[in-house]
């Protein structure tokens, strides 16, 4: 068993926002900034997530009902991940985080090249304080820019051909969640994480906006819960821990370009799984013209640069027992 995180990964680049950028500014706020920024009453949360994460609630359109397409799940996803590799891709991303009864929203731009290369840009607004990130890859090095503020800005680098080499030889399996984890491959390795990892229901067609867009439900299949199975407790239903979702809903287009993708989860105390989660992909351009220059990362020589890299392979190794 290693130490390779799993729900990381399934969410790939844009859940960075929420480790580097939400978690820093929750912990910068004032009691004066976070009451002022209190979420509505319990059971308005309760109502306005529950609305969110229902298919007849999507980027504010309504669904009408439709006849359900009846494809197998897991074939409508891989068709989408089959329909982007090779290509490249830029499009706007907007992520939205739920801690807890609070939510935020964090939005940025994704561009998508060949062999690696990758631009991912964030930014996130809570009370008077903004965070940014850029995550930047020349196919080589994946650098990391994370700005909290008028604080000093935290550089790191990592070794991308080092890390999959080391990936690759401690399985297939964790290459493809590490490409997805750093950010590589884009929408393909997103899509093919939770391909491997989940279980679908039959595909749906559902009208938001005037539009037809096909739906697809995944739930962890048992190969993934089982490795949080309790040791010496092998009768006994595994547990997921809280920062895991129980789910996740797949919005595509009739092109099968991927549209929103949300992660659910069931609170202990509700009947109904509420996104925790959620990436929306907008304007979606693929094979756009590709600014020079935009996979290069040029550090400010007075930051200090760490490489992170044998940290990451350090999670590939096996945890003595």
């Amino acid at each position: 068993m290693n130490r390779l995180p799993r729900f990381t990964g399934l969410s790939a680049a844009a859940v960075v926002a929420a480790g580097l950028i939400v978690w820093p500014l929750l912990a910068q706020e004032t009691p004066q900034t976070s009451a002022n920024s209190q979420a509505p009453a319990a059971e308005d949360v309760g109502e306005a997530e529950a609305a969110e994460g229902a298919p007849s609630e999507v980027a504010g359109g309504t669904a009408e009902p439709a006849e359900a397409q009846g494809e197998a799940g897991r074939d409508v996803v891989a068709k989408a991940r089959e329909n982007l590799v090779g290509k490249s891709l830029e499009t706007e991303l907007v992520e939205s985080i739920r801690f807890g009864r609070r939510r935020f929203e964090a939005v940025g731009r994704y561009l998508q090249g060949q062999n690696l290369q990758m631009r991912l840009e964030f930014a996130v607004k809570i009370g008077d304080t903004v965070g940014t990130l850029l995550e930047v890859c020349d196919g080589q090095m994946l650098w990391s820019r994370q700005q909290i503020g008028e604080a000093k800005p935290k550089i790191t680098v990592r070794d991308v051909h080092r890390i999959l080499s080391a990936a690759n030889a401690a399985g297939p399996s964790d290459e493809m969640i590490l490409r997805a984890e750093l950010g590589l491959g884009g929408l393909p390795a997103l899509l093919a994480a939770i391909e491997q990892n989940m279980d679908f229901d039959p595909a749906r067609r559902e009208t938001v906006d005037g539009k037809d867009v096909i739906v697809v439900d995944g739930r962890w299949n048992q190969a993934f819960v089982s490795r949080w199975q309790q040791a010496g407790a092998p009768d006994q239903p595994a547990v997921l821990p809280p920062h895991v979702p129980d789910g996740v809903r797949l919005y595509f287009d009739s092109q099968l370009i991927p549209r929103r993708i949300v992660y659910l989860k069931k609170p202990p105390d509700r009947e109904i799984a509420l996104p925790m989660l959620s990436l929306d992909f907008r304007d979606i351009r693929l094979n756009p013209p590709i600014e020079e220059g935009a996979f290069q990362f040029k550090p400010d020589s007075k930051v200090y640069q760490e490489d992170v890299t044998d940290r990451y392979i350090d999670r590939l190794t096996p945890v003595q027992q």
